[in-house]
């Protein structure tokens, strides 16, 4: 499996960069076949002998110019894309679909189909050359017949991205040196806390502050509460009543006045009175039923957005299928998205995301040319609903869709 998935090229060379490389290579060739064919000359120039010095120097020459012409135009071609000729014009040969090598079979095809056209006083090839500037991607005969295509090498979208570690191995760290970051972001310098000396121990790395967003406000806090006596009650303000009459009563003989008529008695010093408390007004039922209940909030949900690499935003809520030109068909109430794809490479109705819950689900719809997921650097087709993370770049066809929230 390939560690990363180059953007398929959109610059392709042109006759003039062809040429150059051309050249180049049968420059450098000439170092082995104008040697080699002097010394096969001279060995063989008197006819009744052979001189076997000069026949054995221009033997090892042959060998030596065949070896390198296998080395440049098989192994360098199908495995790096560029022989020293591509290097020198900037071009590089590439899988007309993927932009990735070709490999050696096809380096092989590719040159037999080269040779056969190259025959005639390589005539077929010039006529090669000729229909080529007319064809959408310049391919030659031999290019069509191997599938490959002929781009400038600085299309091709830079440097493949860094090996990820096996499955269970966590990466290794020195003390001090700073984490890795992708090609073209700059890492921001670590903030220290106040106060630490970074000199007391040389082999920790500073540690970093916590963004203002993840801090979580300091709990207020409270002065110790002095012990109070439990609470009484305070009454409520009663309007005044009027006692009512009550006949005199006897005072008993010979004792004390414990009462006056209409009064009631005095209360003990430091007994507490109950408080009365008000009748509570009681609401009419209609009036009851008719107030609002409070229902739980209902959590807001999650949206998520693909940003493709030509700056087209594609929100995903629900179902969302995407394509040259999407159709309905088999999935009612989907959200069409058609992509604008120049070269045809996506299909009318490629892939369909799907916001299930909190997470987006990814389905390829038997297309053409497939649906890919790059997750951390390594690539894999396909062939199933697959759940995406934040981060996961999808290539459909020629586009390049990476999955991000929405703010």
């Amino acid at each position: 499996m390939s560690q990363h998935h180059p953007q398929p090229p959109t610059a392709y060379a042109t006759l003039g960069n062809r040429f150059v490389g051309a050249a180049v290579d049968g420059l450098l060739n000439l170092l082995f076949v104008g040697p080699a064919y002097g010394l096969q000359i001279a060995a063989t120039s008197d006819p009744y002998s052979v001189n076997t010095g000069l026949l054995i120097g221009a033997l090892v020459l042959w060998v030596l110019y065949f070896g390198w012409w296998f080395y440049q135009r098989i192994y360098c071609v199908g495995v790096h894309g560029q022989a020293i000729g591509h290097k020198v014009a900037g071009i590089a040969v590439v899988d007309m679909d993927t932009g990735r090598p070709v490999g050696m079979g096809r380096a092989i095809l590719r040159n037999v189909v080269l040779a056969l056209t190259a025959t005639c006083c390589g005539i077929m090839a010039l006529i090669s050359a000729l229909v080529s500037n007319s064809h959408p991607r310049r391919q030659m005969w031999h290019d069509s017949v191997a599938g490959t295509v002929a781009v400038r090498a600085d299309s091709l979208g830079g440097a493949p991205a860094a090996k990820a570690p096996a499955e269970g191995v966590l990466p290794v760290v020195l003390p001090g040196t700073p984490p890795s970051a992708p090609a073209g972001h700059v890492l921001p310098p670590l903030p220290t806390r106040p106060g630490t000396d970074l000199t007391s121990n040389p082999g920790t790395p500073p540690l970093a502050a916590p963004q203002a967003k993840d801090r979580l406000p300091a709990p207020p806090v409270r002065p110790a509460a002095a012990p109070v006596s439990p609470a009484v009650p305070t009454p409520l303000p009663q309007p005044p009543v009027t006692p009512p009459l009550t006949p005199p009563s006897t005072p008993p003989t010979g004792g004390l006045i414990t009462s006056v008529p209409g009064f009631s008695a005095p209360s003990t010093p430091g007994t507490p009175q109950p408080a009365v408390q008000p009748p509570v007004p009681q609401r009419p039922a209609s009036e009851v039923d008719a107030r609002t209940q409070l229902r739980p909030r209902r959590a807001k949900q999650p949206a998520w957005r693909l940003r493709s690499d030509s700056g087209q935003v594609i929100e995903v809520f629900g179902t969302v299928l995407v394509g040259r030109d999407p159709s309905a068909d088999g999935h009612p109430g989907a959200t069409l998205v058609p992509v604008d794809d120049p070269e045809r490479s996506m299909s009318k109705t490629h892939a369909r995301f799907t916001l299930v819950g909190i997470e987006v689900e990814v389905e390829d719809l038997h297309s053409t040319n497939g649906t890919y997921l790059v997750r951390d650097g390594n690539e894999s087709e396909l062939t199933e609903p697959t759940v995406l993370a934040a981060g996961d770049q999808i290539a459909l066809g020629d586009r390049i869709f990476t999955l991000e929230p929405s703010e």
